[in-house]
């Protein structure tokens, strides 16, 4: 079965979630990045400030 169209109109709404056990923080200095690298399950070289990626502590 292929859909081709969206059956409503939440696929194509953006949607804004709290998630209130998360939260964002700031790493700076020379050594932030190489600090994040091995602390992160995820690879820094394939994040930008255009490309989010998923990561666990």
């Amino acid at each position: 079965m292929t859909q081709t169209e969206p059956n409503s109109d939440t696929d194509t709404a953006g949607v804004c979630v709290p998630l209130t056990d998360r939260r964002v923080l700031r790493v700076a200095g020379a050594d932030a990045r190489g600090f994040l690298q091995n602390l992160l399950t995820c690879d820094l070289d394939d994040v930008d400030a255009q490309r989010a990626g998923y990561g666990a502590c």
